[in-house]
């Protein structure tokens, strides 16, 4: 036979089983809204973090700034200007060479060395500047289906432009 303090220890055991259900239930509902709004905006101001990039100027300094405006995923859109044309930059007959750390950092921007006219000697690479430029050039023509990329060769800047 079952006391009456069997009963009530029974009885409280289980409204405490059903508060710490209840308690369990509403933190974990609680964690879960928390987690959905969080992650809502961060990704509202990741995409109001995205800018329009311009970028005077289509040297090797110029494109790979270009470049790792890309790379950085926050760019919306990105423009470049140069007086010159694309011939003109191409038939540079200047060389550039490029470091160790140099060629380490273009790797890492998605150069492909080995596939760029030009010659290793001492761990650095030489080629000619309209070379590297024109495959700067390139990579960026690839990103473009991703990124609105424009490329506005002979287009002198003036305050008509912007």
């Amino acid at each position: 036979m079952e006391s009456t303090g069997d009963r009530f220890n029974s009885s409280m055991e289980e409204k405490y089983r059903a508060l710490a259900y209840d308690t369990a239930l509403s933190t974990l509902l609680a964690v879960l809204v928390y987690v959905v709004v969080k992650v809502s905006l961060d990704g509202i101001r990741q995409w109001r973090a995205r800018v329009s990039v311009l970028i005077v100027g289509s040297g090797p300094v110029g494109l790979t700034a270009a470049l790792v405006a890309v790379r950085s995923g926050k760019v919306l859109k990105l423009t470049v200007l140069d007086e010159r044309y694309r011939t003109a930059l191409l038939c540079r007959p200047q060389q550039i060479a490029l470091d160790p750390r140099s060629v380490k950092f273009l790797l890492g921007l998605g150069v492909d060395f080995d596939n760029m006219e030009g010659c290793w000697h001492n761990d650095h690479f030489f080629t000619k500047i309209g070379v590297f430029q024109e495959y700067l050039l390139s990579i960026l023509e690839q990103k473009k289906q991703k990124i609105d990329i424009k490329v506005r060769l002979g287009t002198k800047v003036s305050s008509v432009f912007l």
